[in-house]
């Protein structure tokens, strides 16, 4: 039988809220990340019970985004004002002819294809983009551990 727990778990969902808070334009957020792990620090000096890093900044950092994003995104200090939030332009994103590809050749050319007709990009930009990503999600896991938090995206929980 389950007890009485102690506390709560505390994870919010902060992203440019951090920034914010830190006295960042959100540009500066979205795209020194840097400047973003020392916002989130900062941010969890102020609020020792932030327990649960629930960030998925590096999903929308800037120059992951306008590369590999799965949106068309419009990004602060790029297509908005420095200080905006970014946001997503709505389009279909996926024809009928990419269900084919997808069924053919599987999920991951479907996403190279994608990321060139909606970023306008090459291989290259690609592979350097999600080289970044994942240097980026190691960089979090690694400074949400220093924090003492556990890292979650989604579904899936990364043990601190």
């Amino acid at each position: 039988m389950l007890g009485k727990p102690d506390r709560v778990p505390c994870a919010p969902l902060i992203e440019s809220y951090a920034g914010r808070r830190a006295g960042l334009s959100n540009y500066e957020f979205m795209y020194d990340y840097d400047k973003a792990e020392m916002a989130f620090d900062h941010l969890h000096q102020e609020y020792p019970r932030w327990d649960v890093m629930r960030s998925v900044y590096f999903v929308f950092h800037g120059p992951i985004q306008k590369t590999i994003g799965f949106m068309k995104p419009m990004m602060p200090g790029v297509d908005l004002p420095p200080d905006s939030e970014y946001q997503m332009l709505e389009y279909e994103a996926i024809t009928r002819d990419d269900y084919g590809l997808i069924l053919e050749a599987g999920y991951h050319t479907f996403l190279n294809e994608f990321h060139k007709r909606v970023h306008k990009v090459d291989d290259e930009e690609i592979a350097k983009a999600r080289r970044l990503q994942l240097d980026v999600l190691n960089g979090q896991i690694n400074r949400a551990r220093q924090r003492g938090q556990t890292f979650l995206y989604g579904g899936f929980i990364v043990l601190a």
